[in-house]
């Protein structure tokens, strides 16, 4: 996985804070080296959070372990110089690219290197934000990744840019927001950056909650299947996230808490199972806080007052099951994709 970390002083930092942000990316390089991931990097000079990554990775203790690390920065003698003897310093293999741009001048340096940044992330699975100016480049190429689909990991302890891409997608990232605001988590976040996992809009954020009778276990498979091809990364069933001696109870509700939509497969067996009617009886009361989808799969009348008001998908047959839950995912998804961005900037 190639991870590219956009990561500069947010406008109202103080001294202390931009140290400590510094502090934060050299840790990450220690986090990203252990864990083998490849690395891009533009600016890799004195002071910037791209050398305080470089450093981090040098100091790890993971030897022999580092992936491909890229520098890309403007076609400049200068600069090349400079990237190519830290290059040398460096107990890993540090990939040059400089990158040729019009003759700008010093006073357009700054687009050169916007120009490198866009092709890192282009490179790029996942971009990890931390800090960066409100109304800067930070901003901008957030925006960007997120309009290409690029998976996106805003951690938000540092204020800027990144810190207001999560509030404003905060929904989002619920599951990971202990990771995301806490400063001392920082290697969590390396474990967190998979491309399906972080991306705004995508399913596999979404935590899905199957509510069946043991007698549809088919149907239920059937569920299960189309939710782990549409990304979702781990649809709860309590046949299989139940263990032995487990308190069946206290896990069905701790799974419920969780859920982000409670997908129901109701018929006459669920109709009249006790369990099945506590956990619809438990769904319910998360109105609407937890989306409840349910699909029939016979003509059996659906008996809860609340749920009579839903809409009820069709499931009589494989492919009608199939068809429905995939039409109610893409409705979900379109719905998170354009609650993601609104109220961003």
């Amino acid at each position: 996985m190639r991870i590219f970390v956009l990561g500069s002083r947010p406008d109202d930092a103080t001294d202390e804070q931009w140290s400590a942000l510094r502090a934060y990316c050299r840790r990450l390089g220690v986090a990203v080296r252990a864990a083998g991931h490849d690395l891009n990097v533009c600016s890799v000079f004195e002071d910037s959070a791209d050398r305080a990554l470089l450093d981090g990775m040098a100091e790890s203790d993971a030897a022999g372990t580092a992936g491909r690390v890229t520098a890309y920065f403007p076609d400049d003698e200068e600069i090349e110089r400079s990237v190519r003897a830290l290059s040398r310093a460096l107990p890993f293999r540090l990939h040059c690219e400089p990158l040729r741009t019009p003759a700008l001048g010093d006073a357009m340096m700054s687009h050169a290197y916007l120009l490198c940044q866009l092709v890192a992330l282009e490179a790029c699975d996942v971009l990890i934000a931390a800090g960066g100016r409100r109304d800067g480049t930070a901003a901008l190429l957030l925006r960007l990744a997120e309009a290409k689909g690029t998976a996106i990991v805003p951690v938000s302890c540092f204020g800027g840019a990144a810190a207001d891409y999560y509030q404003a997608n905060r929904s989002q990232y619920r599951h990971q927001a202990e990771v995301l605001t806490d400063p001392d988590r920082v290697e969590d976040v390396v474990c967190i950056a998979a491309p399906g996992a972080v991306r705004p809009g995508s399913l596999g954020q979404a935590r899905f909650f199957i509510s069946y009778s043991r007698r549809n276990a088919e149907q239920a498979d059937v569920v299960e299947n189309v939710l782990r091809r549409r990304g979702v990364m781990e649809p709860f069933r309590d046949e299989d996230a139940i263990s032995v001696g487990e308190d069946w109870l206290q896990r069905i509700r701790a799974a419920l808490d969780a859920a982000d939509v409670f997908v129901a497969l109701w018929s006459v067996e669920y109709a009249c199972s006790p369990h099945c009617f506590q956990e619809m009886h438990e769904a319910l009361e998360r109105l609407p806080e937890l989306q409840v989808w349910l699909f029939a799969l016979d003509d059996t009348r659906v008996t809860f007052p609340r749920a009579q008001v839903l809409q009820l998908g069709q499931g009589t047959t494989r492919q009608a099951l199939s068809a429905s839950l995939d039409l109610e995912l893409s409705r979900y998804k379109d719905a998170l994709l354009a609650r993601s961005p609104a109220s961003f900037g």
